[in-house]
């Protein structure tokens, strides 16, 4: 299934990996962000990054991270030569980056005692991103039930697996 999340971001705008998960931001006493570990070695999609972002910690509510990712699309296009232009594949494109961030980051956490709670987190977070993708894409979810529906059990199996 990781092949069907792969292949549906291959017309993704591919960029310098930053992971920037809240873990790789400090925030200086005089308000400055400062970006801790930016792994510049390879590209990914544009939207994996804003994925682990927004949805590595509890810090932000659905509103909030729709807020964010209309902001970070109107300053992209502001300062980018490359635009996004079709809002719509650009969440789209963000939804199933949260799915294959689900998927990765259990992979790598599951035998981490100290991650067992933002484990849980990005597997529910990606049940969140099955559910808003096919209220806000049925046509698209429709086209790909079969796939989705396989990742959603998954997510629940992972999820009950590993509490």
């Amino acid at each position: 299934m990781l092949f069907f999340l792969s292949k549906s971001l291959e017309n993704a705008l591919y960029v310098n990996n930053r992971d920037s998960h809240t873990d790789n931001w400090y925030i200086t006493e005089t308000g400055i962000v400062v970006a801790l570990d930016c792994e510049n070695t390879r590209l990914v999609p544009q939207t994996h990054d804003l994925a682990l972002l927004l949805n590595f910690s509890t810090h932000f509510t659905e509103r909030q991270k729709d807020a964010y990712l209309e902001k970070y699309i109107k300053e992209f296009n502001t300062i980018n030569k490359e635009k996004i232009t079709d809002p719509t594949i650009f969440k789209l494109e963000y939804y199933n980056s949260m799915l294959h961030k689900a998927f990765t980051l259990f992979c790598s956490w599951q035998q981490r005692p100290s991650r067992k709670e933002q484990t849980q987190h990005v597997l529910h977070n990606g049940r969140i991103a099955l559910t808003r993708l096919k209220e806000e894409m049925p046509s698209y979810y429709t086209r790909h039930r079969h796939a989705y529906e396989h990742l959603d059990f998954s997510l629940g199996r992972l999820m009950m697996q590993h509490p």
